[in-house]
């Protein structure tokens, strides 16, 4: 059997009718109306009577627009959250390799020059904008990769770390959204039973957890301590950030390291060494390079 090595980088999501549905929840909005305000019933004097409106004016006026900015902050955090959805957010970047192959991505999105998305109604700062139109088409093209290099139909075990519960997952979900049949090797890691490894190998499951956790340690933690290289500036939580600074170069990179790292942990701890494709040149060679 084959073993498939799988990341996804995954993006909040693209349509506006969604977003603005996020941003629309009553739970996010604090009304503009201040409380009535009134002076401490036992002034007499006017001008301190005044002076205590305006205190307390001020501080209702700082207390609403913290208020606002909290609801604000909660809403992009809904929003962002939604990249955690298949239903919902979009694939950015998709790394696999094969056996001991080279690991190969493919950018699913693309990035241009221009405006990112602000809070509706507000001004937008100078970025870039996601297309996500090519998803569909590229996703296609990456099955199509799969299949051809498993020869088609061909029984594949899907390896990665929370691979699971979720990149296994919202690649079935992207594909039911978009329209896109779904491969076979995909339908039966989808359908495989937890802690079954016949068609997945999850290695967050594979390292199991003895701190009374329901899954095992992050891919980070295993790489430290197993001595393999840890992450750079990205992590899954700032892809967007990164998307959204022009920065999908280092994303897609990022997403073929991750690939690399998650098979150098499994090949780990199934009693294998790691591959010297995915580990980091030596310092005299890069020099040498």
């Amino acid at each position: 059997m084959r073993e498939l090595y799988i990341d996804l980088e995954t993006i909040p999501t693209q349509i506006p009718a969604l977003r603005d549905e996020i941003f629309a929840r009553p739970e996010f909005h604090v009304s503009d109306v201040l409380p009535e305000i009134r002076a401490d019933g036992l002034l007499t004097d006017a001008a301190k009577i005044a002076a205590d409106v305006d205190r307390k004016t001020a501080a209702a006026v700082a207390d609403l627009a913290a208020a606002q900015a909290k609801a604000r902050a909660a809403a992009d955090r809904a929003w962002r959250d939604t990249a955690l959805d298949g239903w919902s957010g979009h694939i950015a970047v998709v790394g696999a390799a094969l056996d001991d192959q080279p690991v190969v991505t493919l950018r699913t999105v693309d990035a241009h020059d221009g405006r990112i998305w602000a809070e509706p109604g507000v001004e937008s700062t100078p970025h870039v904008t996601v297309d996500v139109t090519p998803e569909r088409l590229r996703l296609l093209q990456f099955f199509d990769f799969i299949d051809t290099a498993i020869d088609l139909g061909g029984v594949v075990v899907v390896i990665g770390h929370n691979v699971r519960r979720f990149d296994i997952l919202f690649l079935w979900q992207r594909c039911i959204v978009l329209g896109i049949a779904v491969p076979a090797w995909l339908q039966r890691a989808k359908d495989s039973p937890r802690y079954s490894d016949e068609f997945v190998v999850d290695t967050m499951e594979l390292a199991g957890s003895t701190a009374g956790k329901l899954y095992g340690p992050s891919l980070d933690r295993l790489c430290r301590v197993l001595g393999l290289p840890t992450k750079a500036a990205i992590d899954g939580s700032g892809v967007w950030d990164a998307i959204a600074d022009g920065r999908i170069d280092d994303v897609e990179e990022y997403c073929g390291w991750d690939v690399s790292r998650a098979r150098s942990v499994h090949r780990i701890l199934v009693g294998k060494g790691p591959l010297a494709i995915d580990l980091p040149a030596p310092a005299s060679d890069a020099v040498a390079a």
